[in-house]
C-alpha cells in the first residue's frame, strides 16, 4: 500500500453513458490514534460524474467517524451523513467501498461498505450518477504536512460502473483470498493465466491457505502444493476436453489416499523386466521437520520412538542420527502447523527398502493387450502392486509411481520405466475398515522363536493389543510372510496371538525379536 503523504492523485475511467451503478472500492489503512496530533488532518476520495455531481467519503478530524456526502458542481453541499466508524482507524488495513445506486431520476441511494459489511446507507435527493467518463480523485491536505509522522495509506484503488463485483469478492481479492484451499487457488490461478487445469480429487478438501502475495505465477502454485502435499503436473492429454494444448493437473493428498491399484504385475509371470532392484539407503529419510507458517508461528516435529527400526533421531544404536528439513508454508492458521509437520515427518520414517525403478517391456510376450491397457493409463502418483517376488522374500511390492519414462524404438519395442516410491505412508485410517482401521503399536515383535506351522505366537507388543473378540481378524505381516491374528490373550505383554499362517503363500520360520506390522500400516489423515 501506498504512502500517501500529500497532494492529489486523479485518474480518467470510461464508463456506460447511463449507468445505474457505480462504486469506489480501496484499501485503505490510517494509523491509530484517534486526535493523535501526528494524524493527517484528511484523505478524501472524490468521485466527479461530468453532470458535476461530486461524491466523496473522508474520516472526520477526530478519526472515530467517516463522513459520506454528496455535493454540486459548484461545490454546493446537498446532503451527507457521518458514521461510526471506529474500527476503520486501528492501524490495520481495510477494504472500504462506497457504492451509489440511482434511485431516481433525482435521487440517488448510496451504501458504506467497510470489509463487505454494510455501515451506512442513505437516499439524496437532486443528485445524479448519470453522465461519463468518471474521475476519481485521491486528495489528501493538512494543516501541518510536515509534521507528519504517520501517514494514511491506500491501495487497489478501483472504480467499477455498470457491473459491480460483489463487494464480498472484492473484499477477499483485496486482501489475498484468505483461507482459500490450496486446490482452489491453484484453480483460480490457472484460470486467471489461461493455463488449461484438470482437478483430480475434491479441491474443497485441500489445506486451507494463507493470503495470496504478488509473486510469479509458478512460485504461487508451489506453495500451494507444499500446503496441500498433493502433486502438481503436466498433463498427458487435452485437460479441458477443448484445447489441444496440454495443461496442468493437480492431484490432491486425499485423492492419493487408499487407492486401488491401477495395475498388478505379477513378478513370476515374467511382466516386470528385470532387473528389479530394492535401494536400501538414507535419500528419503526425514526425522527432524521444522514447519514455519509464512507470518505465522511455527512447529518442530521429531521422530523419538522406535529406535534404529523406526529412524529416531538418537545415534547408533539408538537411532539413525538427524536428518533434518524445514518447510515454510503459507497457511491458513498456526493450527495447520503441527499437523503438516506431523505428515511431512511419517512420510520421511517410512523405513522400507525403495524400488525407485520398475520396468515394464509393453512388447514382451508375457504382457497382454490388456495389461498394457493397464500399464498405460498409470499416471503420476497412482498406486501400482507387484504380485508374488519371491525370488526377493517378498510376498508384494506395493508402490507410487511418481513419474516414469516412455521408451519407444522401433515399431516392436516399447517400454515404461516407472519412477516408485513406497505407497505405505498414503495408507491412511478409516473407521470400520477391516484393514484400516488399526492403529499400529509402538513396539510389537517375536518374544520366542517360531517354526513354520506354529498357530500360537508370543509376542512382545506395546501397548497391549485389545483382547475383545469383535476386534479381530487383524492382518501383520512377519518377514514377508503375511498371517491373520484371529485372537488374542493375556493382559500383559508378552501376549499370546493365535494366528492362521501363509495368508499369501509365503511359508517360513522366525527368530525371537522379529518385528511384526500390520499388513496395512494406516496412518492418520492430515487433518482439514
Amino acid at each position: 500500500m501506498g504512502d500517501f503523504s500529500g497532494g492529489d492523485l486523479i485518474g480518467l475511467i470510461p464508463g456506460e453513458s447511463t449507468p445505474s451503478v457505480i462504486a469506489m472500492d480501496v484499501l485503505y489503512r490510517a494509523p491509530a490514534g484517534g486526535n493523535d496530533t501526528d494524524l493527517p488532518m484528511n484523505t478524501e476520495l472524490y468521485l466527479y460524474t461530468t453532470s458535476g455531481i461530486r461524491w466523496h467519503w473522508r474520516p472526520t478530524t477526530n478519526f472515530t467517524q467517516i463522513e459520506v456526502a454528496a455535493y454540486t458542481a459548484a461545490g454546493s453541499f446537498i446532503d451527507g451523513n457521518n458514521i461510526a466508524a471506529g474500527s476503520l482507524f486501528d492501524g490495520l488495513a481495510h477494504h472500504v467501498r462506497l457504492r451509489i445506486d440511482q434511485a431516481s431520476g433525482t435521487t440517488a441511494t448510496y451504501t458504506l461498505y467497510v470489509d463487505g459489511t454494510s455501515v451506512s446507507t442513505d437516499t439524496f435527493t437532486t443528485s445524479t450518477i448519470v453522465g461519463h467518463p468518471y474521475k476519481p480523485v485521491i486528495s489528501y491536505y493538512s494543516d501541518s504536512i510536515q509534521a507528519q509522522v504517520n501517514p494514511v495509506h491506500l491501495g487497489y484503488f478501483a472504480v467499477w460502473s455498470g457491473t459491480v463485483p460483489s463487494v464480498t469478492d472484492a473484499v477477499t481479492a483485496s486482501l489475498g483470498y484468505p483461507g482459500e484451499t490450496a486446490g482452489r487457488r491453484i484453480e483460480r490461478l490457472c484460470a486467471d493465466a489461461a493455463v488449461p487445469f484438470e482437478a483430480r480429487g475434491d479441491l474443497d478438501t485441500p489445506q486451507a491457505m494463507g493470503p495470496q502475495h504478488s509473486e510469479p505465477l509458478m512460485k504461487l502454485l508451489e506453495e500451494c502444493v507444499e500446503a496441500d502435499q498433493g502433486s502438481l503436473f503436466e498433463g498427458r492429454h487435452d485437460v479441458d476436453g477443448v484445447t489441444t494444448a496440454p495443461g496442468l493437473v493437480y492431484r490432491t493428498r486425499y485423492h492419493q489416499a487408499n487407492q486401488t491399484p491401477v495395475v498388478t504385475l505379477d513378478f513370476e509371470s515374467g511382466h516386470v523386466a528385470p532387473p528389479l532392484e530394492p535401494v536400501d539407503d538414507d535419500q528419503s529419510i526425514r526425522n527432524d521437520v521444522t514447519v514455519k507458517r509464512r507470518g505465522g508461528g511455527e512447529y518442530r516435529a521429531e521422530q523419538l520412538t522406535g529406535g534404529l527400526e523406526g529412524l529416531a533421531v538418537f545415534p547408533y544404536p539408538n537411532g539413525i542420527g538427524r536428518f533434518e528439513t524445514t518447510i515454510t508454508a503459507n497457511l491458513a492458521t498456526d493450527a495447520q502447523v503441527p499437523d503438516l509437520a506431523h505428515w511431512v515427518l511419517g512420510l520421511g520414517t517410512t523405513n522400507e527398502e525403495r524400488y525407485p525403478k520398475v520396468r515394464v517391456d509393453l512388447a514382451a510376450p508375457d504382457v497382454d493387450a490388456a495389461l498394457v491397457e493397464d500399464v498405460l493409463d498409470v499416471d503420476v502418483d497412482d498406486r501400482l502392486l507387484v504380485t508374488s517376488p519371491q525370488s526377493l522374500y517378498l510376498w508384494s511390492i506395493d508402490l507410487h509411481a511418481r513419474g516414469y519414462t516412455e521408451v519407444l524404438r522401433d515399431a516392436f519395442g516399447h517400454s515404461i520405466t516407472f519412477n516408485c516410491v513406497p505407497s505405505s505412508p498414503h495408507q491412511t485410517a478409516e473407521l470400520d475398515n477391516e484393514f484400516r482401521s488399526k492403529l499400529a503399536p509402538t513396539t510389537c515383535q517375536l518374544a520366542a522363536d517360531v517354526t513354520t506351522t506354529a498357530t500360537s505366537w508370543s509376542v512382545t507388543i506395546e501397548p497391549v493389543a485389545t483382547t475383545t473378540a469383535g476386534e479381530y481378524p487383524v492382518y501383520v505381516v512377519c518377514e514377508g510372510e503375511e498371517v491373520r491374528v484371529d485372537s488374542v490373550s493375556g493382559a500383559s505383554s508378552p501376549q499370546t496371538f493365535t494366528v492362521t499362517r501363509s495368508i499369501n503363500g509365503v511359508v517360513k520360520a522366525h527368530t525371537s525379536t522379529t518385528p511384526i506390522r500390520l499388513s496395512v500400516n494406516s496412518r492418520a489423515r492430515l487433518a482439514l
